[in-house]
Order: structure tokens, then sequence, then C-alpha cells
């Protein structure tokens, strides 16, 4: 697979799909499909990482999360 910059949604499953191939082929791999295998995951994040942000969280959101957490401990 010619590898260029993820770029659109359709790049993106594109790519996706590759990744399946290659991680279906387990010990079966090459060391070009492997370095094509990383490459692609690295591809994947970045352009996830812009295509869909997470935001941080709110403070109040921390804190029920923090607190939820505790009471499931108390309950243990």
């Amino acid at each position: 697979m010619k590898l260029s910059k993820i770029t659109t949604e359709s790049d993106h499953g594109k790519a996706l799909s590759r990744l399946d191939e290659l991680l279906d082929k387990d010990d079966n791999i090459s060391t070009v499909e492997r370095i094509e295998l990383e490459l692609l995951a690295d591809m994947i994040v970045e352009y996830e990482d812009i295509a869909y942000p997470i935001d941080s969280p709110s403070e109040k959101a921390k804190m029920a999360f923090r607190k939820e957490q505790m009471e499931d401990l108390d309950e243990s």
C-alpha cells in the first residue's frame, strides 16, 4: 500500500481496513509489512486526534467521577 497522509473519512476507512489486514497476519507478517503497520497506526492516530478531538473534562465532571470512584471503593 502506498502511504500518504490521511485527510478524509474515505482515507481513514481505507487505512483502518489495511491495518486490520496487517494485524490479521499475526506472526506471518514480513518486516516491510510490520513497518507499514507501525507507520499506518501512527498516521491513523494523527488523523483521529484532529478529526475527533476529545475535550478535557470540566472540573465539575472530574469531581463527580472521583466521588463515584470513592463510593465504589466504599461498597467493596
